[in-house]
């Protein structure tokens, strides 16, 4: 780990890349023991960094450095990333910045499993193909925070009822390609990373949790007759859970003091020099 310090400000950089790392964000390079136990060496921009510093390791055995690349992909749900090319970064004499060398890392990927569902309804586990970087999030996550993300053709309008409900996802035209992805934390910019999807993935529903709601609405006439639906159901409960409820004022009526007169408001002001005369005023007068 390369820790710098300038303007009285600390800092860390990728042990390969050396590019500076954001706080909190980082991989490492997994030491793994026979036992299970991990040691986390260093502090990688990416995981293609880690790839490429597990090459370059000295490990005692075969054995200990197959147990490190087993851990980043148990890590990343199955996925092997690239190991990475920092000769291409500007400071090494390449012709990419940080972003751009990012995105490289990105769409350089190994080979990912996905399903491709056809129109006649069969489907099949192929690789990913290059062709796709972009796709749809669907709003459906695993338990385990993968969410799937689909690839169809928006000019073909044969519609594909098979891809929609493997993907929890209505009106898919096409040939339609569902893969499975999640935020990579760890990097040291923000991205999803596109790990293996299968059929037996797309069939544990159980497994999956809607986030989106659907209140049934498809037109503004059905919205405004849903809201209100729910506005009558609303109205009814409460009444219903009120309707044993009294007023506060009437729990304890002895304790509301009544409405003072004006006689008495008079009194009180005389008292407090408030009025015209003085409070001894008040008195009646003997006749003579």
């Amino acid at each position: 780990m390369v820790k710098r310090t300038l303007h009285k400000r600390s800092f860390t950089q990728c042990d390969l890349s050396g590019l500076p790392l954001p706080a909190k964000r980082s991989c490492y390079l997994p030491v793994v023991a026979e036992n299970g136990k991990v040691q986390k060496k260093g502090q990688y921009a990416n995981w293609e960094c880690v790839m490429r510093a597990i090459e370059l390791h000295t490990w005692p055995d075969a054995a200990a450095q197959s147990r490190a690349v087993d851990h980043v992909k148990s890590w990343l749900f199955g996925a092997v990333p690239k190991p990475a090319d920092v000769g291409l970064l500007n400071h090494f004499g390449g012709c990419m910045d940080a972003s751009e060398w990012h995105n490289h890392c990105v769409v350089s990927r190994s080979p990912v499993p996905v399903v491709r569902v056809l129109t006649d309804g069969t489907y099949e586990t192929i690789d990913m193909p290059e062709a796709c970087s972009q796709g749809v999030p669907t709003g459906v996550k695993t338990f385990d925070g993968r969410e799937l993300v689909v690839f169809y053709d928006l000019d073909d309008e044969e519609p594909n009822p098979v891809a929609s409900d493997l993907a929890k996802m209505p009106n898919l035209t096409g040939p339609v390609i569902i893969a499975l992805s999640f935020e990579d934390t760890e990097s040291f910019m923000p991205r999803h990373r596109y790990v293996p999807c299968t059929v037996t993935d797309l069939l544990r529903e159980p497994h999956y949790e809607q986030h989106r709601q659907d209140d049934g609405a498809s037109t503004l006439a059905q919205f405004r007759a849903a809201s209100k639906a729910m506005a009558g159901t609303f109205k009814a409960y409460e009444a219903e859970r009120s309707k044993y409820a009294v007023a506060p004022n009437t729990i304890t009526p002895g304790m509301v003091m009544p409405a003072p007169s004006g006689a008495e408001l008079a009194a009180v002001a005389r008292l407090r020099g408030l009025g015209g005369g003085s409070p001894r005023s008040s008195a009646p007068r003997a006749r003579a």
